[in-house]
């Protein structure tokens, strides 16, 4: 299972994985409040990026996972530290 996000703080709903975008269950209950819910891996993964492009702020209190994306995958995150095109590292 490949967590996407997860909350510093050890709790219930504290991370992101598959039991949430891969549900079919209509309502989320985790860290990424219904963001990736249902998506699928892949445009989770996208939703997510899309997001802290925009707000980098956005999940402060979580780690964000080291993903692979396809290669169609733009990342275009307005920071210094680019990952490298395919991979996202560790947002703190």
């Amino acid at each position: 299972m490949s967590t996407l996000l997860k909350r510093k703080a050890p709790g219930p709903g504290a991370r992101c994985a598959a039991n949430c975008y891969d549900s079919k269950a209509k309502e989320c209950r985790c860290v990424c409040g219904g963001l990736c819910h249902g998506l699928g891996r892949q445009q989770a993964i996208e939703a997510l990026y899309q997001l802290l492009q925009t707000r980098p702020d956005a999940f402060d209190d979580c780690e964000i996972a080291t993903l692979e994306l396809t290669p169609e995958f733009q990342w275009d995150f307005p920071t210094s530290a680019n990952p490298p095109r395919g991979q996202a590292t560790a947002h703190a």
